[in-house]
């Protein structure tokens, strides 16, 4: 589950609602909770980040270590390279690829579309559970309160009895 890191609250990831800092943090964010949401939009940093407290590397020179040992050769590797295939062979080759992405993007869509779902449900039942807490403590009051009720009438019926008993004896 996704957390926005200034209120905690569970987040749906709906692209609308969400922001991401591009910095070190990598933090979630309700676009409610962005204090100065111009100067989030534009840098893509949170104030953290944006201050220096994180030290903050570019997103190009976080992609390009990351990606500096990939060993899947690019189209123009491939056709410099005048390698056997012929460009069939590579597009047939490219064409396979771009549908295994296909389908690890619709399986992602899923996947986000279920984590959102299920974050929802949670922060409903939170809410519910917290509902109910409220509920069970205000019931609990009330109990105390008739109990107390309850033993002061109790006590006076007892008065009552007695007073009722010495009239009956004399």
């Amino acid at each position: 589950m996704v957390q926005c890191k200034k209120c905690k609250l569970f987040l749906s990831v709906n692209k609308d609602e969400v922001l991401r800092c591009k910095g070190e943090c990598n933090g979630v964010f309700h676009k409610k909770c962005v204090k100065n949401i111009k100067q989030f939009l534009q840098k893509n940093y949170c104030e953290e980040c944006a201050k220096g407290t994180l030290s903050v590397l570019s997103p190009r020179t976080v992609e390009s270590e990351q990606y500096e040992d990939c060993s899947e050769p690019t189209v123009e590797t491939l056709i410099n390279q005048n390698s056997p295939k012929s460009m069939e062979d590579l597009l047939r080759d490219v064409n396979k690829k771009l549908q295994i992405v296909h389908k690890m993007d619709k399986d992602l869509e899923d996947i986000k579309n279920s984590v959102s779902f299920y974050a929802e449900k949670y922060q409903e039942m939170i809410e519910f559970k917290q509902q109910a807490e409220k509920k069970i403590k205000s019931m609990e009051q009330h109990q105390i309160y008739l109990e107390k009720c309850n033993k002061a009438l109790e006590e006076r019926v007892i008065v009552l009895e007695q007073k009722e008993k010495k009239k009956t004896l004399r």
